[in-house]
């Protein structure tokens, strides 16, 4: 096939996945729909000004026929590969489940402070998220015991020993800046959008917390952190 059939092949399943989306009962030039998809959609937003470049090309090639089988412009390979590649990120996005598949350790609010450091020193773990009856209470880790630990530094030993999580985490006042939660059918290009957002914060993010639905109180299914960073961003 030509470059030209290719290209008007891709661009035509692009079109159709956005008219099924919007269900629209009447026509929508490309560029509306263009608009109202990024509302919905990571993919959409980040190719937004890409999708209208090859809407204008689109529009040359089409409108400058003469004849069936002769186009007055042959997109180049690099064009046709780029608008495939952006096909596949907006009709069947890689799902972030699919790149980052951690098992997910939670423990409960009760657990005594030094428990929680000596399971994170024993297995590794960099966040630990605090569940209660399956709600979501917030994130024990060690820049957290930190902060902590630099509030109370004057209590002794023996006190330190009987606090529990819920003490460290309720005293904690960037608890509820830190944690965002993402439903499994989350794309990565979802997952990527989120990360940059949180960038310039006051508070760094840090954990992507997965369930079925993104919601607290659901069962968490996966756990991102900055460890999965260059996974996620290569």
């Amino acid at each position: 096939m030509k470059n030209s059939e290719v290209f008007l092949s891709t661009y035509q399943e692009i079109e159709e996945y956005f008219q099924r989306e919007l269900d629209s009962s009447h026509h929508l030039r490309f560029y509306e729909m263009v608009n109202r998809m990024k509302k919905k959609s990571a993919a959409v937003r980040r190719y937004e000004f890409d999708l209208r470049e090859y809407a204008d090309l689109r529009n040359a090639i089409t409108h400058g026929n003469m004849g069936e089988d002769v186009a007055i412009a042959e997109p180049h390979d690099k064009v046709v590969e780029d608008l495939q590649k952006i096909r596949d990120q907006i009709v069947a996005p890689p799902v972030i489940t699919k790149i980052v598949t951690h098992d997910v350790k939670t423990i409960d609010g009760s657990m005594r402070f030094s428990d929680a450091l000596g399971l994170m020193k024993e297995h590794g773990y960099g966040q630990l998220p605090v569940y209660e009856e399956e709600q979501y209470q917030g994130i024990f880790n060690g820049e957290i015991v930190m902060r902590w630990l630099r509030s109370n530094h004057k209590r002794e030993v023996l006190k330190m020993n009987q606090v529990t999580v819920n003490e460290i985490i309720d005293s904690d006042s960037a608890q509820s800046h830190q944690v965002i939660f993402k439903p499994r059918a989350a794309s990565v290009l979802d997952i990527q959008e989120t990360v940059e957002r949180y960038t310039d914060k006051q508070y760094r993010l840090q954990a992507i917390i997965i369930t079925e639905n993104g919601k607290p109180t659901e069962k968490p299914l996966t756990i991102i952190t900055s460890a999965d960073l260059p996974l996620i961003f290569e």
